[in-house]
């Protein structure tokens, strides 16, 4: 007769309880759906606020490259503008230049009449040199300088006081004590008389009044006379060469040498130059030369 007692098992009947592996998986399964779901949706709300920023990004942008297309062309146009006022001051600047070339050859032209002009209105002029402040006070200085001229001269030159239309100091400020004296500028009445004057005052030199050396010029206008003393140290070394300078009006420089033939020099730099490239010519060969001939 089978027994109605279960037979004893083994194990302690404290230990836990362990459920099956199907109910353990089951839990498992219900915690990570939970966690997925809030995770979907955080992923989607940061999705629509990326995509927000993206389109508020986007429009900002858009606004941007509308104001920079919009400037762009604005600039643009401007350049053109630009470059039609570049293209037409251009062509301004050429007329200009023309123009300038033209006055500045119209001013040279007339610069050179101006000269010679004055040069013309002087050639009846005499400048003499030397002569104390106040020597002429008291008298009327046409008179007492055609007497002066008249004296240094002598009979032989001048018969009687020459006739003369002006006489007056330089126009410059009155010089103080121990200054060189002001020049004095005379105007002859006939020019054949001024040349007569000073032809002889070239061969004397020095003149006299009342024991006071003087010396008479020719009266050169400004221009020509600076340029003229240009030449003063070439003609000292022209002199010393024997090649017998002669400065011509205005300040035209011609040359005789030993051969006879005429050299005529228009600058300073010219006739340094033939100074500097000259060999002189023994004197004793020159007479040889001529004895020959």
């Amino acid at each position: 007769m089978p027994s109605n007692k279960r037979p004893k098992d083994n194990k302690s009947t404290s230990e836990v309880y362990t459920p099956p592996n199907n109910e353990t998986n089951m839990a498992e399964g219900t915690g990570n759906n939970v966690t997925l779901t809030e995770l979907t949706r955080a992923l989607g709300e940061l999705r629509v606020a990326i995509a927000e920023d993206l389109k508020a990004t986007i429009a900002e942008l858009d606004t941007k490259i509308e104001s920079t297309i919009r400037t762009v062309a604005s600039q643009g146009q401007s350049i053109v503008d630009l470059e039609k006022a570049s293209e037409f001051n251009a062509g301004r600047i050429d007329e200009l230049e023309m123009l300038c070339t033209s006055l500045q050859d119209n001013v040279q032209r007339l610069s050179v009449k101006v000269v010679d002009l004055e040069g013309r209105s002087r050639r009846h002029n005499l400048c003499v040199v030397g002569l104390a402040e106040g020597v002429e006070a008291g008298s009327r200085p046409t008179d007492f300088f055609a007497k002066l001229l008249k004296d240094a001269m002598g009979p032989d030159v001048l018969a009687s006081d020459p006739l003369v239309d002006r006489a007056h100091r330089a126009l410059v400020p009155v010089p103080g004590p121990g200054q060189r004296p002001r020049p004095v500028i005379i105007c002859c009445h006939s020019f054949k008389t001024k040349d007569l004057i000073l032809r002889e005052a070239r061969m004397r030199g020095n003149l006299l009044h009342k024991g006071h050396p003087f010396r008479v010029y020719e009266d050169y206008a400004p221009d020509v006379a600076k340029h003229r003393a240009g030449y003063r140290d070439v003609m000292t070394k022209l002199y010393k060469l024997h090649l017998h300078p002669a400065l011509l009006f205005p300040a035209r420089l011609r040359i005789t040498p030993p051969s006879g033939e005429k050299i005529w020099l228009s600058s300073v730099l010219d006739a340094e130059k033939f100074v500097r490239e000259y060999t002189p010519i023994p004197r004793t060969v020159w007479k040889g030369d001529s004895a020959d001939g």
